[in-house]
This record gives structure tokens, C-alpha cells and sequence, in this order.
């Protein structure tokens, strides 16, 4: 009986240890600061994750920008390629002929490709004031 006893009183002591953890947690989330708090936290989270987005949106147009400079730079080359070629008269009528529309569709694509670069570098510009 002594043990039963004893193990009553344990469970009651519990019992008010328990309820007052209790009473105490709901008064903690109960109190202004700790709204204003959670508040905050929210807040720097949501700019946390604008941050990040921003970020990776920069480096995604930076990427983006980089590829448009490689395609501007392999047009070039090969206009210059096309350009000797050309002014060098070495090659049949039909060839030199051919080299020259080359040539025409080369610079198209060049013209194509600088007007992306350009959008590519105000969208960066964009993010960047």
C-alpha cells in the first residue's frame, strides 16, 4: 500500500508540474512581445527567400549573359574566317559566291544575337539599381 501511496503522490506532483508547464507556455505565447517576435521572424523570412530569389535570378541573367557573349564571339570568328576567305579570291565563282551568302546570313545572326546580348545586359542592369 505504501508503494501506491507513494506513486499517487508522484503522479500528482506530475500532475501540477504538468499543468503549470502548461499554464506558463500558453501566458509565453500569449504576451505581446511574443507576437511582435513571431511577427518579425515571419517578416525576415519572407526577405530571407526574396533575397535568395533575387540572387539567383541575377545569376541565372549573368549566365545567360555570358552564353550570349561565347554565341556573339563565335559568329565573329566566323565571319572573320569567312571575310579572308573571301577577300583571298582562292576558290571557284560558285564557292565565293556561296562564301558571300554565308556571309549576309552570318551577319544577320551576328545583328540577331547583339540585340539579345543587349536585352540580356538591360535586364541585368534592371536588377542591379
Amino acid at each position: 500500500m505504501k508503494a501506491e501511496k507513494l506513486s499517487q503522490e508522484r503522479l500528482l506532483a506530475l500532475q501540477d508540474l504538468d499543468s503549470s508547464l502548461m499554464q506558463l507556455t500558453h501566458k509565453a505565447n500569449n504576451l505581446p512581445l511574443s507576437k511582435l517576435l513571431e511577427e518579425k521572424r515571419l517578416e525576415f523570412a519572407s526577405a530571407r527567400d526574396l533575397a535568395v530569389a533575387a540572387s539567383t535570378e541575377r545569376s541565372d541573367i549573368k549566365h545567360e549573359l555570358s552564353k550570349s557573349e561565347l554565341d556573339v564571339e563565335q559568329v565573329l570568328s566566323r565571319i572573320e574566317k569567312d571575310e579572308k576567305r573571301l577577300s583571298s579570291g582562292v576558290g571557284t565563282p560558285k564557292e565565293l559566291e556561296q562564301t558571300q551568302h554565308e556571309l549576309e546570313s552570318l551577319n544577320k545572326r551576328r545583328a540577331e544575337l547583339e540585340d539579345i546580348e543587349l536585352e540580356v545586359m538591360v535586364r541585368l542592369e534592371g536588377l542591379d539599381s
